[in-house]
C-alpha cells in the first residue's frame, strides 16, 4: 500500500491474519510515502483477532524532509495473539529527518496484547522533531510485560508537546516492566502523561511513567494522576542525563507503591521542579478551564522528591506542594521548599501530610527557611479547634533546623491575621508540625471586591430617582398633555439622562452613566397612573485609600408601575413598584469576576403644591424609597469564593421645587432637597471571612434646575440639571420628551 496517499480512510474488519507480507512473514497495514507527505490518513481496526506478527502504521516515510502529519490509528475490541516479536502500533513514523506532527493512536474497549507491544503516537528513527502527537488508552485494554507507550519518540531530535492519556487498562510487569513516556527525545519539552485509572505493575524491573525523557534535557514536562494503582513503580515529571527543569508531577488520587520525582537528572542540574499533592477537600487549577479535585486517598509508599540531581550538582528551586488533607507518603526529600496551602474547603483538626516511613523509623528534618504556609480561606469549624496538622511523622520525630520552633504564615492578598507553625508533642515525641490560626480577617484589598455591589445598588437607586423625577414629569406632561386626551387613551412618554456621581463608602466609587425610561401614562380625573421600562447603564471606578483601583460596568433593566393622586387643594400622593435585574463586572490588576442579581423596590410619597403668585408655585414633598438587591455567590479569577449578602437601601428625601411660568410656552423650575440613606451596606464574605463593608449610609443635599418648552402642537421638551453634595456627590442632567399622536 505504497505511494503518497492523502486524506484516505481505510477500515479493515474480520480476521486479518490472511493479509501477509513476504518480509519475515510480518504483516503490515500502513500508508507509506516515498515521494510526498503522508497526511490525514486513518486506519480503523475493530473486533478482530490478529494471529500474526504485525505492524500497524497510520503514516510512514523513509525520505528526509518528508512530513508525517495528522494520521490516526484506532483500535477497539481486538485481540493480538502471542507472537515471537513485539507488535508496533504507530500513528505516524519517519525513518529520516522528516518531522512528525499531530498523529494519534486510540486504543479502547476489550483490547488485549498477549505479546509485548510498542505504541507510538508519533516517532522518528532519526533527527526528526516529533510534536503534538497523542496516544489515548481507555476501557479494559491489557498490555503484556515490557510494553512501551510513547506519545512522541525521536532518537536524535526533539520531542515536544506530545501526550499520553490513560483512563483504564492493565499494564503487566515481568522480567522487564512496561513504561509510559509522554515524550522521549534528545530533548523533551512540554510533554505530558495524564492517568485517571488503570493498573501498572513492575516485577523484576520497576515500571516507569515519564512526562518527558530527554538524553540532554527534559524541561516543562508533566505527569497528572487522579487515580490508578501503581505496583513497584516510579513516576517522573521529567528525567534527563543532562538538565531537568520546570517539570511537575500532580497527584490527586491513587496508590503508588514506589517513588515520585518532580524532576530527575542523572548527570546534570535539577531545578524548579515540583510535586503537587492534591488531597481531601482540595482543588488545584490545572488551567483557566480545568480544575483538579482531590479524591482524598493519596497513598505513596516510597519517596516523594521535588527533584534528584547528580552528586556534583546542587538542587535549586524544587518544591513539594501539599493541598488538602489525608495524604500519605513514605518519605519526603529533594526539595528546596515544602509548601502547604490552606483554604475554606479544609476543616480544623485535619492532618495534611502523614509520613509513614519507608523502612526503618525515620526522623524528618525541615528547615524553617524551606517551609512555607499560605492561608487563602477559613477552614470549616470543628468544635473549638483552630489548628491543622501540616505534617505527622508516624515513624519518628520531626526536627526543625535553625534553632527555631516558629515559622511565619503567609496569607493571601485578601487576608490578614495571625498564624504560627510549631512542633507539638504526640505520644511524648515531637511528631506533629502544627499550624495555629488566630484573628483571620479580610483586609482592605478585599473591600475592593465588594465595592461593585455598592456601585450596583447606586445604579438601582439612581434609576428610581430618575423615573420618579424626570420620568414622572414626562408622564404627567403626556397624560395632561398640551392637547386634550381621549378617554381611555394611554399616552406614550420617554426620558433620558446622564450623570457623573461619586459615593463615599469609606473609600469612594465614581459612577458615570445614563438612565432611560419609556412608558405609557393615563390621567383619570385626579389619578395619574402608568407603566414603564427603566434602564440604567454605567461604568465605575473604585478607589481604596491604599491605592487599589478597580473598574467595571453595570447595567440594569426592569419594569415600573406608578401612580399619583392629586386633590383640588394641591395635596398629592404618589407610589411606585419596580423590579428587574442588575448585572455587573469587576476588574483589577489582581483578579476579576462577573455578577448578576435580581432587584425590587417601592416608594411612597406625598406633598402639597402651594400657590406663590399667579405665575409661580412651590411644591413641598417628602418621599420614602426602598430597594433590595438579592445576594449572590461568585468565584473570582484567582479562585476565591465570594458570598454577597443582599443590599437593602432605605432612603428618606424631603424637599421643595419652585416653578415659574416664563412665557405661554415655557416654564423654569429649581429645587432643593435633603436625603438620608439609612442602610445601603454591601456585606460579603470571602472564603468564609467577613469582608470590610462599603456603605451608602449618610446625608446628601440635592439641587435641581430645569426648563420646560412646548416645542410644537404635540411636543413638549424638558431640559434639566441636578447636583448632589455630601455622601452622594456629582452632577447629572437629561432631556425628556412627550409626543401626542
Amino acid at each position: 500500500m505504497d505511494g503518497g496517499v492523502e486524506g484516505t480512510d481505510y477500515t479493515k474488519v474480520g480476521n486479518i491474519a490472511t493479509i501477509t507480507n513476504v518480509n519475515n512473514s510480518v504483516a503490515e497495514i500502513c500508508w507509506k510515502s516515498n515521494n510526498g507527505n503522508v497526511e490525514g490518513c486513518t486506519i480503523n481496526v475493530e473486533n478482530i483477532i490478529i494471529e500474526n506478527e504485525i505492524d500497524i502504521w497510520g503514516g510512514f516515510t523513509e525520505n528526509n524532509g518528508t512530513v508525517v502529519t495528522g494520521n490516526t490509528v484506532t483500535i477497539k475490541d481486538t485481540t493480538f495473539k502471542s507472537t515471537s516479536e513485539p507488535f508496533h502500533i504507530l500513528g505516524g513514523m519517519s525513518e529520516s529527518s522528516g518531522n512528525v506532527t499531530g498523529n494519534a493512536v486510540k486504543i479502547s474497549g476489550n483490547t488485549t496484547f498477549e505479546s509485548t507491544s510498542n505504541i507510538f503516537g508519533g516517532g522518528s528513527e532519526s533527527s526528526g522533531n516529533v510534536t503534538g502527537n497523542t496516544v489515548e488508552i481507555s476501557g479494559n485494554t491489557t498490555f503484556a510485560p515490557t510494553s512501551k507507550i510513547y506519545g512522541g519518540y525521536s532518537v536524535d531530535g526533539q520531542a515536544k508537546g506530545n501526550s499520553v492519556s490513560i483512563s483504564g487498562g492493565t499494564f503487566r510487569g515481568g522480567t522487564y516492566a512496561s513504561d509510559v513516556y509522554g515524550g522521549l527525545g534528545k530533548t523533551a519539552k512540554g510533554n505530558s502523561v495524564s492517568i485517571s485509572g488503570g493498573t501498572f505493575s513492575g516485577s523484576v524491573q520497576v515500571s516507569h511513567v515519564y512526562g518527558g525523557y530527554g538524553t540532554t534535557e527534559a524541561n516543562g514536562n508533566s505527569v497528572i494522576i487522579s487515580s490508578g494503582t501503581f505496583n513497584r513503580s516510579e513516576v517522573h515529571g521529567g528525567r534527563s542525563m543532562g538538565t531537568a527543569e520546570d517539570n511537575s508531577v500532580i497527584i490527586s488520587g491513587g496508590t503508588i507503591n514506589g517513588h515520585v520525582w518532580g524532576g530527575y537528572s542523572d548527570n546534570g542540574e535539577a531545578k524548579n521542579n515540583k510535586v503537587i499533592l492534591v488531597g481531601k477537600n482540595a482543588t488545584y487549577p490545572l488551567s483557566a478551564e480545568q480544575t483538579l479535585t482531590g479524591s482524598g486517598n493519596i497513598v505513596i509508599t516510597g519517596v516523594v522528591a521535588g527533584a534528584h540531581a547528580h552528586a556534583a550538582h546542587t538542587l535549586s528551586g524544587n518544591e513539594i506542594h501539599v493541598y488538602g488533607s489525608n495524604t500519605q507518603v513514605g518519605k519526603i526529600e529533594g526539595f528546596n521548599t515544602l509548601r502547604f496551602f490552606i483554604d475554606d474547603k479544609m476543616t480544623f483538626g485535619e492532618t495534611m501530610l502523614t509520613i509513614k516511613g519507608v523502612t526503618n523509623p525515620l526522623t524528618v528534618t525541615i528547615s524553617k527557611d524551606n517551609l512555607a504556609v499560605k492561608v487563602t480561606g477559613k477552614p470549616q469549624a470543628s468544635g473549638d479547634k483552630n489548628t491543622i496538622t501540616l505534617v505527622h511523622n508516624e515513624s519518628n520525630e520531626i526536627t526543625i533546623l535553625d534553632n527555631s520552633t516558629l515559622v511565619p504564615v503567609e496569607f493571601g492578598e485578601l487576608l490578614t491575621g495571625e498564624g504560627t507553625v510549631a512542633l507539638v508533642d504526640n505520644e511524648h515525641y515531637k511528631k506533629d508540625l502544627v499550624l495555629t490560626l488566630k484573628n483571620i480577617r479580610v483586609n482592605e484589598n478585599g473591600k475592593s471586591l465588594v465595592e461593585t455591589r455598592a456601585a450596583a445598588a447606586f445604579v438601582v437607586n439612581n434609576m428610581s430617582d430618575f423615573m420618579l423625577g424626570q420620568g414622572m414629569e414626562q408622564a404627567k406632561a403626556a397624560a395632561g398633555g398640551v392637547t386634550p386626551i381621549d378617554a381611555g387613551t394611554m399616552a406614550p412618554f420617554a426620558a433620558v439622562g446622564g450623570s457623573n456621581m461619586r459615593y463615599t463608602t469609606g473609600s469612594y466609587v465614581d459612577v458615570n452613566g445614563w438612565n432611560g425610561a419609556v412608558g405609557f401614562a393615563k390621567q383619570a380625573d385626579k389619578l395619574l397612573f402608568g407603566v414603564a421600562v427603566e434602564h440604567g447603564r454605567g461604568n465605575y471606578d473604585s478607589y481604596l485609600d491604599n491605592g487599589v483601583h478597580a473598574s467595571g460596568d453595570i447595567k440594569s433593566t426592569g419594569g415600573v408601575i406608578f401612580g399619583e393622586y392629586k386633590l383640588d387643594n394641591g395635596v398629592h400622593y404618589d407610589a411606585a413598584l419596580r423590579a428587574g435585574r442588575v448585572k455587573s463586572d469587576y476588574s483589577s490588576t489582581a483578579t476579576s469576576y462577573d455578577e448578576s442579581s435580581t432587584y425590587y423596590g417601592f416608594s411612597l410619597g406625598g406633598g402639597k403644591e402651594l400657590t406663590v403668585s399667579d405665575k409661580a408655585t412651590l411644591d413641598v414633598y417628602g418621599r420614602y424609597y426602598f430597594s433590595h438587591t438579592n445576594g449572590s455567590d461568585v468565584s473570582i479569577a484567582t479562585g476565591e469564593e465570594i458570598d454577597f449578602d443582599a443590599v437593602n437601601s432605605h432612603r428618606l428625601r424631603i424637599g421643595g421645587r419652585y416653578t415659574t411660568t416664563l412665557t405661554e410656552k415655557s416654564k423654569a423650575y429649581a429645587g432643593l432637597a435633603w436625603q438620608y440613606e439609612f442602610g445601603g451596606d454591601a456585606k460579603a464574605a470571602i472564603n468564609g471571612y467577613s469582608a470590610p463593608t462599603p456603605s451608602l449610609q449618610g446625608h446628601s443635599a440635592i439641587v435641581e434646575a430645569g426648563y420646560k418648552l412646548n416645542a410644537g402642537k404635540n411636543l413638549t421638551l424638558d431640559f434639566n440639571l441636578n447636583g448632589a453634595m455630601g455622601k452622594q456627590r456629582g452632577i447629572g442632567g437629561g432631556i425628556g420628551a412627550q409626543w401626542l399622536f
